[in-house]
């Protein structure tokens, strides 16, 4: 039986020395120093209303799954699709996300998104290095950017969602 193999959901970049950078105000930067902990924000929060969310391409699949239930369990497909769907909005509220900007130099245009005032602060590190001092519990991988409107990602998982972005962010080239 040839299945086709599902990509991995949590990429690592191309080298463990890639060098990472987190752009935050200095109110963000002082919390972090004295807290020693990063900031992980609610991904139902961002301002990107499309986080979490899937491809325009994905409701062929959408309405596919429907008609499978359909022929499975009859009368109930309509539940489980809608529950479904409900556990896909709790997820965004379960989800948190800490983003990095993945270059080798500093970003004008990071500076320019991320920091509200003069008084801002860009951490540079290595994606091995933030690898190390996170639990082996929390996920990191590489964001893909793909086209909304004619490109689906794969819906066997409900964290997929988180680790594909409008094609429109490419320049964040982030990892989170």
């Amino acid at each position: 039986m040839n299945q086709k193999r599902l990509p991995p959901i949590f990429n690592p970049p191309e080298s463990d020395e890639q060098t990472i950078w987190r752009y935050m105000d200095f109110t963000k930067f002082a919390s972090l120093l004295q807290k020693r902990s990063l900031f992980f924000v609610r991904s139902d929060l961002l301002l990107d209303l499309f986080e979490g969310s899937y491809p325009k391409a994905n409701l062929v699949y959408k309405e596919a799954f429907k008609k499978e239930l359909e022929e499975l369990i009859g009368d109930k497909a309509e539940q489980v699709v809608r529950d479904s769907e409900r556990l896909r909005k709790l997820v965004r509220i379960w989800t948190y996300l800490s983003s990095w900007h993945m270059n080798n130099h500093e970003s004008a245009a990071m500076w320019k998104v991320y920091s509200q005032s003069q008084e801002a602060v860009a951490v540079k590190s290595t994606y091995r290095s933030l690898r190390n001092v996170l639990p082996i519990n929390i996920n990191i991988g590489t964001v893909s950017y793909i086209d909304f409107e004619t490109e689906a990602i794969p819906e066997v998982n409900f964290l997929y969602p988180f680790m594909y972005k409008r094609m429109s962010y490419s320049y964040e080239n982030e990892l989170r």
